[in-house]
């Protein structure tokens, strides 16, 4: 008899941490809106000064705000975005957009943290790309931030470059993205840890920056 009790403590005891990140993930989930609002609210606040007639001195001080407020509003979306993951609550929609506006779009945002590192930022597609295509423009544009963003936090010097083509696989047409830099890269034993989850076990460096690889 005690060993079933035991035995049935310990599945409660297992189940229970099982379920609490789950909750956890969509606990934070649910509170997207709550922690993204304000944020945005600064960032529209931002936009709003940035139109006043500023001396040169503060209005670089504002631009630096604005874009500090924007990448830490897609941090917190990114990191909401993985809760929502987790918790089996994220939904791709789907859209048609134009592929060589997106590619446009990426370039014109990010083109002023590559300016800031004096890097040559390259953005173009395939005439072969289809003119609009259907998936979550939403999704595509977050990947493509997140990895031009890495891309450009990684390279000292030389350029970083995006390019849109096609690609058959298995008779499939598909449509590829391309990122390249000139940057460190990343060592070929850290390769293989690239998708373990949190993964901190190979530095990465150069003589502007110093982080782990996740």
């Amino acid at each position: 008899q005690n060993l079933k009790q035991d035995r049935s403590e310990l599945t409660m005891e297992r189940d229970s941490a099982v379920a609490a990140p789950r909750l956890k993930s969509e606990f934070l989930s649910r509170m997207g809106d709550e922690i993204t609002t304000p944020m945005k609210s600064v960032v529209s606040m931002l936009r709003l000064l940035s139109e006043y007639p500023f001396d040169p001195e503060p209005k670089q001080l504002l631009n630096i705000a604005k874009r500090s407020t924007r990448t830490l509003v897609d941090n917190l979306n990114n990191i909401l975005d993985f809760s929502k993951l987790d918790a089996e609550m994220l939904k791709l929609k789907s859209n048609q957009f134009s592929v060589r506006e997106l590619v446009d779009d990426l370039s014109s945002e990010l083109s002023h943290f590559a300016n800031e590192k004096e890097l040559s930022l390259q953005a173009s597609s395939d005439p072969e790309v289809p003119a609009t295509i259907r998936a979550d423009l939403y999704r595509v544009k977050q990947i493509l931030r997140n990895l031009l963003g890495n891309a450009i936090r990684f390279t000292k010097s030389g350029e970083v470059s995006l390019y849109a083509d096609t690609t058959t696989k298995s008779g499939k047409q598909l449509l590829r993205f391309t990122i390249s830099d000139t940057g460190i890269g990343i060592p070929p034993e850290a390769q293989k840890e690239l998708f373990d989850s949190l993964q901190q076990t190979t530095k990465l460096s150069n003589s502007s920056f110093a982080g782990r690889l996740r």
